[in-house]
């Protein structure tokens, strides 16, 4: 009976994205409909590659000598570091990683912390707890208290500490759940997504054909 509000949070390398959808039981079935969506382009776990290797290049400059990673092989190596950095710190509180051949007959080792990361971070999260406060904000809940049943996330993103912390304050502290599976939910978007461009010729029968071409 009634109806409840679900909000998912998927946070991916490029973009974070939030939507609130109502489900209703209606004639023994469950119908969905959004009733709020929002994205933001860059506020993704890419995002955090980039700051990282801003910062890591600025103090290798600096130890070195300028334009010591503007090559392409080394700009390459920096960002693969980078990525295990941002990786390591979801579950630990510091890391240190080994950037092999950086620089000639010398490999350097860099050192961060999550609170450094968290620091470095601030306006990525800024603009996700902006995005999902939006959404929340604009969505028409009705009922007594006008709230969100659920909030629930998904995509790599959201395996960075403090990015799950800037969706849970957003949400007014709401436990996040996570029970969706990345790799369901990206296929099912996919599909959903090519059958909204490619509707099934249904009219031709047979359920669960093909797109057209």
């Amino acid at each position: 009976s009634g109806s409840r509000h679900v909000a998912f949070v998927d946070i991916g390398h490029s973009s974070a994205a939030a939507v609130v959808v109502k489900y209703a039981l209606h004639d023994g079935a469950v119908q969905a409909k959004v009733v709020s969506a929002a994205a933001e382009v860059g506020a993704g776990g890419g995002a955090v590659d980039a700051l990282l290797l801003e910062h890591f290049e600025a103090k290798i400059d600096a130890s070195f000598g300028a334009g010591t990673c503007s090559g392409p092989k080394s700009q390459w190596r920096l960002l693969k570091a980078c990525e295990r950095v941002k990786k390591m710190l979801s579950t630990m509180d510091a890391t240190k990683v080994s950037v092999d051949g950086l620089i000639p007959d010398q490999d350097v080792s860099i050192e961060f912390a999550r609170g450094q990361l968290e620091l470095l971070t601030v306006p990525v999260c800024r603009r996700i707890s902006e995005l999902v406060t939006r959404v929340l904000g604009s969505a028409d809940c009705g009922g007594a208290d006008g709230g969100i049943d659920a909030v629930e996330v998904v995509g790599g993103g959201t395996r960075i500490p403090c990015f799950a912390d800037a969706v849970q304050q957003a949400a007014g502290g709401m436990v996040l759940s996570k029970t969706l599976d990345s790799n369901t939910a990206l296929c099912q978007g996919s599909w959903t997504a090519a059958m909204t461009r490619f509707p099934a010729a249904s009219e031709a029968g047979g359920e669960g054909r093909g797109v057209r071409e």
